[in-house]
């Protein structure tokens, strides 16, 4: 959905984690680098992720009534895959040492 940006509006963009925790009422946000052209867009980004082997589920009372719940997420498996798309697989002993 296109919307018109707000002067000095805050946005927040959430990430796969957060879509789950919540139960899927926040969804993740597409990622996108670059900005419409012709416009600049300034960006103060701060990302944090649960350790390498945390088991990410919905926390109790998130999920809507009737809704299915999201699956729980690997949230280093999850990263891993995330960054490959980019750079390609991260090699084995990387994921060990930063899951360690």
């Amino acid at each position: 959905m296109q919307r018109d940006a707000l002067f000095l509006a805050v946005s927040i963009d959430l990430g796969n984690m957060m879509e789950c925790w919540s139960g899927g009422r926040y969804r993740s946000t597409l990622d996108r680098v670059h900005p419409p052209l012709g416009r600049e867009r300034y960006s103060i980004a701060h990302f944090a992720t649960p350790d390498y082997d945390t088991l990410v589920a919905p926390l109790a009372g998130t999920v809507a009534d009737g809704r299915e719940p999201p699956r729980p997420i690997h949230a280093g498996r999850n990263l891993a895959a995330f960054v490959a798309r980019f750079d390609g697989p991260v090699p084995d002993a990387e994921i060990s040492a930063e899951g360690t």
